[in-house]
């Protein structure tokens, strides 16, 4: 730079130094399921579910039928006071409204029970 020009001094540059918190952020932080971090909170808790199933196809009836059970471990600081589960509609059933054409139409999924346990674990 040549000795008869100044170098131009620019101000410091603000850099804020707070990070705003949204509401999607808050809430778990608040809570105490997410650290400042993101990272899992003193009061994170997630489900432990172990599966095991017992199928058998038979091919002459065309029919698949089965025993499932389900263990599910709360590792949460609050109760568990509920399950959701999902069955897949009956697309092959006779009585099920499609919006598309079937190859074959049979009886569809026939649920026979569902138990539900509550064991203590020790």
């Amino acid at each position: 730079m040549p000795a008869n020009v100044s170098a131009k001094v620019l101000p410091e540059r603000a850099v804020r130094r707070d990070i705003p918190l949204t509401n999607a952020f808050r809430r778990p932080f608040e809570a105490g399921t997410r650290d400042s971090t993101g990272a899992p909170g003193a009061a994170y808790g997630q489900f432990e579910a172990n599966y095991s199933i017992d199928a058998r196809f038979d091919v002459d009836a065309g029919t698949v039928t089965g025993r499932e059970t389900v263990e599910i471990e709360n590792n949460s600081p609050g109760p568990l006071d509920r399950i959701v589960t999902r069955l897949d509609q009956n697309v092959y059933s006779a009585t099920t409204v499609c919006s598309r054409a079937v190859p074959d139409i049979i009886t569809g999924t026939v649920v026979s029970a569902v138990p539900v346990g509550r064991w203590p674990k020790t």
